[in-house]
């Protein structure tokens, strides 16, 4: 490590990481309680307001540092690599995503089960624009805030740590920290079944880990949430 980098760790800050956390939290419950009581328009800033901060934080805590953002999220955004790795996280969560959702849907929600191509008819004009929803919109905000900056961050503080476990376990225990507060926030507009989300959680923090970047984080996480949307559908 050159002295360049050891500066540049220095100056991270446990707090800044916090702090983002409570804020984009904050933020996240607001546009819940606005959708659930009817105020679209008002929901519709809060949302924005929750992807600004996602988004925008990590940038300001950089600035507010004087250290490269790219140092403190990530330094590549896109590789044809990353994506590769994502489309393999893919394989591995298809069969428990379909188990797991139909498992809650009929034994959680009492719901029947109507498996038909013909459900997709009326859905069809709104597949385009769910698409890049849940691409533009959600993946790749969530993940650059919580793998990005968030399982970066953790993981540079703990290296620095004087505890030599701390040290040789940055990497899963950033994983898992940045994980449990990525379902924590989905528990505010789903319940608690949400923590569920924990663990596709750690393997997206493991592409992170993996590839350095999260374009094969974003990739499975939005390929997990268009599933969950054509799943929906196939229950009564």
């Amino acid at each position: 490590m050159n002295a360049e980098t050891e500066e540049r760790r220095k100056t991270l800050r446990w707090r800044d990481i916090v702090v983002a956390c409570v804020v984009v939290f904050a933020f996240v419950a607001l546009d819940v309680v606005t959708w659930r009581m009817g105020y679209s328009s008002l929901e519709s800033v809060m949302w924005m307001a929750s992807f600004l901060a996602m988004v925008g934080l990590p940038a300001i805590i950089a600035r507010h540092r004087k250290i490269d953002l790219g140092f403190c999220t990530v330094e590549k955004l896109f590789s044809w690599r990353d994506l590769l790795w994502g489309m393999g996280a893919m394989a591995i969560l298809f069969v428990p995503i379909v188990v797991g959702h139909g498992v809650w849907m009929t034994h959680g929600l009492g719901a029947k089960a109507a498996f038909s191509w013909s459900n997709f008819d009326a859905i069809l004009p709104q597949i385009p624009s769910e698409i890049l929803w849940q691409f533009l919109g959600v993946a790749l905000p969530e993940e650059y805030f919580y793998r990005g900056f968030v399982q970066t961050n953790i993981a540079y503080r703990l290296e620095q740590s004087p505890r030599r476990s701390l040290q040789k376990y940055a990497a899963p225990i950033s994983i898992a920290l940045a994980s449990m507060i990525f379902a924590s926030l989905h528990v505010v507009n789903g319940g608690f079944v949400r923590l569920v989300t924990f663990f596709p959680g750690c393997l997206f923090g493991f592409l992170r880990y993996k590839t350095n970047g999260i374009a094969g984080a974003v990739f499975a996480h939005a390929m997990c949430n268009l599933m969950m949307f054509a799943l929906n559908i196939q229950y009564l």
